[in-house]
């Protein structure tokens, strides 16, 4: 999981926050946080992550292909991968149901969302005890997958700034 993000501030996404919290609360299992490249998409996910004692965290950025994601996804869980990809999604699927964490965030799913259905879409129904929580800058078209896409922040137009404190002085 990102750490440098731990020593800044986090403004801003407080509404999309909680929003997360509620989908989770309400048993939304597959949430996906969409938006351009650099809007904030992995610095929402590794915040809310931080939010839940039972919580794990994988980066995509490097995966390419299905067995890239299943790879990936079992090295974080601590599962063993079998001798054939089939069997490797569903051992991944069973170590992710036994597995204490509940969240699992998987960043970064946007070049690999090709292989969604294969893998995150088996994940919902063999590890019925987990939320995924989706970094991509594409939906993944999944049954159940509830979008949030970010919008840009509010940043304070410099200019009025100066106005503001010309007006003080």
């Amino acid at each position: 999981m990102p750490t440098h993000h731990d020593l800044t501030t986090f403004v801003g996404r407080e509404e999309t926050l909680t929003e997360l919290t509620t989908l989770v609360q309400q048993g939304t299992r597959l949430i996906t946080l969409t938006g351009p490249p650099g809007i904030g998409k992995t610095r929402v996910a590794s915040r809310f992550l931080t939010l839940h004692t039972h919580a794990q965290w994988c980066d995509l950025t490097e995966a390419r292909t299905h067995d890239d994601v299943v790879g990936m996804v079992a090295a974080t869980v601590g599962a063993p991968l079998p001798a054939t990809i089939s069997d490797a999604v569903a051992q991944v699927g069973r170590a992710l149901a036994s597995s204490p964490a509940t969240l699992m965030v998987l960043d970064n799913f946007e070049q690999v969302a090709h292989c969604a259905a294969s893998t995150l879409g088996q994940w919902l129904t063999s590890a019925a005890n987990v939320t995924f929580l989706v970094t991509s800058r594409e939906r993944l078209q999944l049954p159940g997958e509830h979008v949030l896409t970010l919008a840009p922040l509010d940043v304070p137009d410099p200019k009025d700034a100066a106005q503001d404190s010309a007006a003080v002085h």
